[in-house]
């Protein structure tokens, strides 16, 4: 289906899919960061088998 688009419309659209997915991803990105910070973003995927390694830039001293 969007084969049978002209190519320069066919770009357009797919440039405005590629954004709204990215705006979309984006904005759930940082619910789960502001919302629960580093520590609680982690320990959400460790029960989906995720392991988020530690970082001393994100420790707190």
């Amino acid at each position: 289906m969007i084969s049978a688009l002209p190519v320069p419309a066919r770009d357009v659209a797919l440039l405005i899919v590629r954004i709204v997915l990215g705006v979309i991803l984006i904005a759930h990105g940082a619910q789960k960061f502001f919302s629960y910070g580093i520590g609680g973003t982690a320990a959400s995927f460790a029960p989906m088998g995720i392991r988020c390694r530690p970082s001393r830039r994100w420790s707190r001293p």
